[in-house]
């Protein structure tokens, strides 16, 4: 997209102006101030700069931040991009972390979901695996289709991400070699609420799940 030094370490603000032609759904890791132009304030580095482009008719457009999705049949197979405020359900998740973190999420008053199209979510490497994948850009997460299930997000994927927001991507590991922090502490902090707000048996099964995974990856 542009040249910069690819290395956690680096963080940077920016803004920027997406030309595109007028029919087309975009978003960035950012906050929107129009239509095409993005700001970014808040530090971060160049592996969360993400840029989302598609044809507007492609993208069911949700605003009221419910996990649960409401596609008419002709939107099936669609992207879904859900919009959060500070008002919508999911914040609700938002406010357990930050009192058990004890640090006011930085990244205003949104947390926004791209769920990418079925058929569209990194090939037949990522399906094989058992666990869900997404990535955590600030104010943009894009998720695979699969982390729906009957419509609804996958409330571990969701808190997993969102976890990030303080781990990763407010507080970044030094060098690629200590990436694996990142994914540490938000795993901790997703396990942590999830126990609290779906209950310990959900959150078990996640970490049996994980260390599943874990021992088959080594």
């Amino acid at each position: 997209m542009f040249p910069i030094q690819d290395t956690p370490s680096v963080k940077f603000t920016y803004d920027a102006e997406i030309i595109t032609p007028e029919n087309n759904f975009v978003k960035m890791s950012a906050a929107s101030t129009s239509n095409s132009k993005f700001d970014q304030r808040v530090k971060v580095p160049a592996y969360l700069i993400a840029l989302v482009i598609a044809p507007s008719d492609m993208v069911s457009h949700q605003k009221d931040g419910q996990m649960a999705l409401t596609q008419t049949e002709e939107e099936q197979g669609k992207a879904v991009y859900l919009e959060s405020s500070g008002s919508g359900p999911i914040f609700k998740y938002i406010k357990a972390m930050e009192e058990y973190l004890g640090v006011t999420y930085q990244w205003g008053n949104s947390f926004n979901v791209f769920v990418m199209p079925s058929g569209l979510d990194g090939g037949k490497g990522l399906q094989q695996s058992e666990i869900q994948q997404g990535m955590e850009n600030p104010l943009l997460t894009i998720v695979e289709n699969k982390v729906m299930s009957d419509g609804k997000l996958d409330a571990s994927v969701l808190l997993h991400e969102m976890a990030h927001s303080w781990f990763g991507n407010l507080v970044t590991c030094a060098t690629w070699s200590d990436f694996w922090l990142n994914e540490a502490f938000a795993v901790f902090a997703e396990r942590k609420i999830s126990r609290k707000i779906l209950g310990a048996q959900k959150a078990d099964r996640d970490t049996k799940q994980g260390i599943k995974e874990m021992n088959k990856d080594i």
